[in-house]
C-alpha cells in the first residue's frame, strides 16, 4: 500500500514538473508564430513588386542566436536584422513604413532609397527563413521590443516602386499567393515538433528512458494525412503503419498525461515519424489539426534504464533523445594535376535544406577546379549548411561570429 501511495505521488511530481511551466517554456511560441505570419501576410501583397517571393519560415537555430545574443554583437558581423514594437502590432507597424515607403521614397535616387532600407529585411524574396527573440528597449531601439534574423541571403532585393507581373524562378511553383519548391510543412508545425521533442527529451530524463526517439517529419505521412484530410472516410486501414491524433491547437499535444492514452501516443518513446495538416470545415470535429505518427501503432513497454543506452544502430546521442546519425558523404578526390580551392560561390535561397524531411540528407563537401565545372552551389549559407535537425538543439557558441558572405547592415 505503502508503495503504490508513494507511486502515486511520484507520478503526479513528474507530471506537474512537466506540465508546471510558463506558456512558452515548452518552446511553443504562439506570439512569434502569429507575428510571422503577418509578415508572410505583406510578402503576399509586395508580392507584385518582385519575383520569387516565397514564404518565410521559422527557424530555430535563428531563433536561438537571436535569444543568446545583442543587436550589437549581430551588428558587428553582418546579420540581416528586422526590429519590430512588440509581436501583437510589430507587423502592423512594419507595413505602415513600406506602404510609406511606396508612396514618399520611390521617387528619391536608387542610393537615397537603399539608405533607408533597414526596415524591409521581411520582404526581402532572397530571404527565407526566419527567427524572432523578445528584447528589452534599451537592448534595442525605443519602443522596439522584438528582434530577428532573416538568411539566408547577405543582400537586400528592395520592393519594386512600380508594381509588375510577379514570376517565379525555375524549378518553383505559384502556390497560394507565393513560390514554392517544396512542399515540406509551415512553421507552427515545424515549431510544433521542435516542441515536442523538447518534452519527449524532458520525459526521457526525468523518468529514465533508454530508447525515446527523436521526431521527425514525414513527408510520407504527409500525403497520407492530406489523403484522410480530403476523404474523410479512409480513417481505417488494415495495412496502417501510423497512429492518428486530433488537436484543437497544435500546442495542445505537448500537453503529458501518462495515464490517458489519447494524451500518450505522441510520447511514446519509439515513435520517429510525424506529419500534420489543417482539418477542413466538412470534418466538423471541434478539431482543427490531424497529425499521423509512425511507426509504431501498437503500445510497446518502455526500456528503463540510462537515457539513449538502447538506441537502434546508426543513432547517436542528442541530448538524451535518440537521433539519426549524419553519415558525410566523402567526395570523389580529383586527379593530381587539379589544385582544389574552396567554393566561393554564394549561396542559393532555399529554406527547405533546413528541415529534416525524414531521410537525413548528408551534407556534401564542394569543390571547384580549374579543368571542372563547378558543382551547383550550396542551398543554405555556410552557416547553416549542416543544420538539418528540426529542433535546432545543437546550439554552437560560435556560430553566429563568423559573419556570411557578403552581409551588409542597415
Amino acid at each position: 500500500m505503502l508503495k503504490k501511495m508513494m507511486f502515486i505521488v511520484i507520478s503526479i511530481f513528474l507530471l506537474e514538473s512537466i506540465n508546471a511551466a510558463t506558456p512558452n517554456s515548452n518552446g511553443f511560441d504562439r506570439e512569434q508564430l502569429n507575428f510571422i505570419n503577418g509578415l508572410n501576410i505583406q510578402r503576399h501583397n509586395f508580392a507584385n513588386h518582385t519575383v520569387n517571393m516565397q514564404k518565410l519560415v521559422w527557424n530555430k537555430k535563428l531563433q536561438d542566436i537571436a535569444e543568446q545574443h545583442s543587436l550589437s554583437a549581430l551588428q558587428s558581423n553582418g546579420w540581416r536584422i528586422v526590429v519590430a514594437t512588440n509581436y501583437t502590432n510589430g507587423a502592423q507597424n512594419l507595413y505602415d513604413i513600406a506602404i510609406w515607403f511606396l508612396k514618399d521614397s520611390c521617387p528619391k535616387k536608387e542610393e537615397d532609397r537603399h539608405l533607408e532600407s533597414k526596415f524591409f529585411e521581411h520582404l526581402n524574396p532572397l530571404q527565407t527563413i526566419i527567427g524572432c527573440a523578445k528584447k528589452t528597449e534599451n537592448e534595442l531601439l525605443k519602443g522596439y521590443t522584438v528582434m530577428c534574423l532573416l538568411s539566408p541571403s547577405g543582400e537586400l532585393s528592395l520592393p519594386s516602386c512600380a508594381p509588375f507581373e510577379s514570376s517565379c524562378a525555375n524549378g518553383f511553383e505559384y502556390k497560394d499567393g507565393f513560390c514554392s519548391n517544396s512542399d515540406l510543412p509551415d512553421s507552427d508545425q515545424l515549431m510544433f515538433i521542435s516542441a515536442l521533442n523538447e518534452k519527449r527529451r524532458q520525459i526521457a530524463t526525468e523518468q529514465h528512458i533508454a530508447n525515446m526517439y527523436e521526431m521527425v517529419w514525414n513527408k510520407t505521412l504527409h500525403e497520407i494525412a492530406l489523403d484522410i484530410e480530403k476523404r474523410y472516410n479512409s480513417l481505417s486501414s488494415e495495412d496502417k503503419k501510423w497512429m492518428l491524433l486530433l488537436y484543437l491547437q497544435l500546442e495542445d499535444g505537448l500537453e503529458y498525461r501518462p495515464n490517458g492514452r489519447f494524451y500518450w501516443d505522441q510520447f511514446h518513446p519509439l515513435q520517429r515519424e510525424i506529419a500534420c495538416v489543417t482539418l477542413g470545415k466538412q470534418w466538423n470535429t471541434g478539431y482543427n489539426y490531424l497529425c499521423l505518427l509512425g511507426p509504431e501503432i501498437e503500445i510497446i513497454k518502455k526500456a528503463e534504464s540510462l537515457p539513449v543506452s538502447q538506441c537502434d544502430p546508426n543513432y547517436v546521442n542528442k541530448n538524451n533523445l535518440c537521433s539519426l546519425a549524419k553519415t558525410p558523404e566523402t567526395p570523389t578526390p580529383p586527379p593530381e594535376s587539379q589544385v582544389l580551392t574552396p567554393s566561393t560561390e554564394s549561396p542559393v535561397c532555399n529554406p527547405t535544406d533546413t528541415v529534416t524531411s525524414g531521410t537525413t540528407q548528408p551534407p556534401v563537401t564542394r569543390y571547384t577546379t580549374e579543368k571542372l565545372t563547378p558543382e551547383p552551389p550550396p542551398q543554405v549559407p555556410k552557416e547553416l549548411e549542416d543544420y538539418e535537425e528540426l529542433d535546432g538543439d545543437e546550439y554552437d557558441p560560435d556560430f553566429p561570429t563568423v559573419p556570411p558572405r557578403k552581409y551588409y547592415f542597415y
